[in-house]
């Protein structure tokens, strides 16, 4: 998979991945750094506001409002497709955090590969995502669980879904990236929208 990424010379919607040049940035190791470092970003600015919507849009949709075109069967297909989705990109990014040691020590060995290592900041960013990711996936599992959920339920999971995003924005630091916070605050804005229409459903 690192190959297949090496041979990317833009990235989409990115700011943060370099242009291929030097000899560094061209192995491996320093293409698997950018790529987390991508993923951060676009996660923070992109993913999170979309998926609360997504989210927000399936708990209340399967449960209250499905549109005539689509079948409970379609809506129970989105979760579960996100469920697997975020699953995937929260095992990849424990993974890193797992193995943060052992990869600042191999890092530090090879000064090739010093400017691309994640600074504090960004290690501190990713540990915010993957908790966000992790209560996403939880909640997108337990809907997708059920072919009917009761509406108690919905509620529940919808409710704390937005109450850990109000607490993660509510406990970032100071240092914390812009772009990080004006996702969170986007993503819990979009199911307080959501969370408004279901209380007067």
């Amino acid at each position: 998979m690192l190959e297949s990424l090496v041979k990317y010379q833009e990235w989409p919607c990115s700011k943060s991945l370099p242009k291929r040049g030097t000899l560094s940035e061209s192995r491996p190791e320093a293409v698997a750094f950018n790529w987390v470092k991508w993923l951060i970003v676009n996660i923070a600015v992109f993913l999170l506001p979309f998926a609360s919507g997504v989210t927000a849009f399936l708990l209340l949709g399967s449960r209250l409002s499905v549109p005539h075109n689509q079948s409970s069967h379609d809506f129970a297909f989105f979760l579960a497709y996100m469920a697997i989705y975020t699953g995937s990109l929260l095992i990849f990014f424990r993974r890193t955090l797992q193995f943060r040691e052992p990869i600042f020590n191999y890092v530090a060995k090879d000064s090739e590969l010093c400017e691309h290592e994640l600074n504090a900041a960004e290690w501190d960013a990713l540990q915010l995502v993957t908790q966000w990711l992790k209560m996403f996936r939880s909640a997108t599992t337990q809907m997708s669980a059920t072919k009917q959920p009761m509406l108690s339920s919905t509620h529940a999971i919808f409710r704390g879904l937005q109450q850990h995003l109000k607490a993660i924005i509510a406990e970032l630091p100071e240092s914390a990236d812009p772009d990080l916070k004006e996702g969170l605050v986007n993503a819990h804005r979009k199911l307080s929208d959501y969370f408004t229409k279901f209380d007067k459903s």
